[in-house]
């Protein structure tokens, strides 16, 4: 299935308003979870996880807590 252009150019909109809110930047620092052939997951300066691939991975299913014990909240998403 792809992505229609105008459903894409909204996931990026969300990505970067998230990212925005967040302030991930150069300095960053970046935890890499999980790394494999259709999963990537990382947890940047201990206040954004990111998932990216079609694999299954649910940070509050495996424990995962942000900065001040915070759990993670799902904020963008996307589908194939």
């Amino acid at each position: 299935m792809q992505l229609s252009e105008s459903h894409a150019h909204t996931m990026m909109m969300a990505q970067l308003v998230c990212a925005s809110r967040n302030g991930p930047d150069g300095r960053s620092t970046v935890n890499i979870l999980e790394a494999t052939g259709d999963l990537y997951a990382a947890v940047i300066d201990d206040k954004l996880a990111v998932k990216l691939g079609p694999a299954d991975w649910d940070p509050q299913a495996r424990g995962i807590k942000l900065g001040g014990g915070k759990e993670p909240k799902l904020a963008v998403t996307g589908f194939q």
